[in-house]
């Protein structure tokens, strides 16, 4: 969390030097849309927003696309008390038979869109998700563990950071505070879990912790309650992916290709990374 914090204010100093990065964060989140150039609305943009993603992923040689259909709705409303900047509902582990849906909350903020393009969408769940059902054993197309499935989303976060999705300094910060998040909502997570938090007392917490309005993180704490270890698993899952990126990167040196690699990795559908090291060769 130091080391976040660390890189939040150097993001931070490059949009404004004198101010602390939650003063900067809320300044961009307060201007809301007016601050970025965007589409009509929060369904328009995240439709630019995944085509861009999808273009990024597609130029850059990252990974397959599998071909599959990503039907972009808006959030019923009963949907919006869990998860209000939207969520993603995969199709059949069967090409032909159905498409997924990408649900987008009509409140959307900006940052969430972005953030729900690469992590749901291209290069994450979505990518992750088409590449599975197109596998032809069976356990490796249904087995869907989260650490997997959910640190894949926040891995895909990392890669289009590291491959220049922020158009600027501003995007970018706003960008690492959602991971920011995501790695508070582990800790948080562990606490509701193991030290009997309340619920308030985990709303608390973050909200000392982040610039997100408070519907929001109420929201995500009714998450953690009903999904235990999900938030943990996507931490721990991105960073064991990181490692076998590693591991990979380290065996193949110059011959490394980021395609090669993630392709690798999605051979596996959702097998838990421990296996999937085994699969690739890297752990005997």
């Amino acid at each position: 969390a130091e080391e976040l914090e660390a890189e939040l204010d150097a993001l931070a100093s490059e949009v404004d030097p004198g101010l602390p990065w939650r003063s900067v964060a809320e300044a961009l989140a307060d201007a809301g849309d007016d601050a970025f150039e965007t589409a009509p609305s929060p369904l328009d943009d995240t439709i630019a927003l995944l085509d861009r993603a999808r273009d990024l992923v597609t130029d850059r040689e990252l990974a397959t696309i599998g071909p599959g259909a990503l039907a972009i709705v808006p959030a019923p409303r009963y949907l919006e008390v869990l998860a209000p900047d939207g969520a993603y509902r995969p199709g059949p582990m069967r090409h032909g038979t159905g498409s997924a849906v990408l649900f987008v909350g009509r409140d959307t903020p900006r940052p969430a869109r972005r953030q729900l393009a690469v992590t749901r969408g291209y290069p994450g769940q979505h990518l992750h998700q088409l590449a599975a059902s197109a596998l032809g054993p069976q356990v490796r197309r249904h087995v869907v563990a989260p650490v997997t499935v959910e640190g894949w989303a926040l891995y895909a976060a990392d890669l289009m950071d590291r491959e220049g999705w922020a158009s600027e300094p501003g995007e970018r910060l706003l960008d690492r505070v959602e991971f920011y998040r995501a790695v508070l909502l582990a800790a948080a997570d562990v606490g509701l879990h193991t030290r009997n938090w309340t619920p308030a007392e985990a709303t608390a917490w973050l909200a000392e912790r982040l610039p997100h309005p408070a519907a929001r993180l109420h929201a995500d704490v009714r998450r953690l309650c009903l999904e235990p270890a999900r938030a943990t698993a996507a931490v721990l899952g991105r960073r064991e992916l990181m490692r076998l990126r590693e591991a990979w990167c380290e065996r193949h040196g110059a011959g490394f290709s980021e395609r090669a690699f993630h392709d690798a990795v999605l051979a596996h559908g959702g097998l838990p990374v421990s296996l999937i090291r085994w699969g690739m060769g890297i752990d005997p």
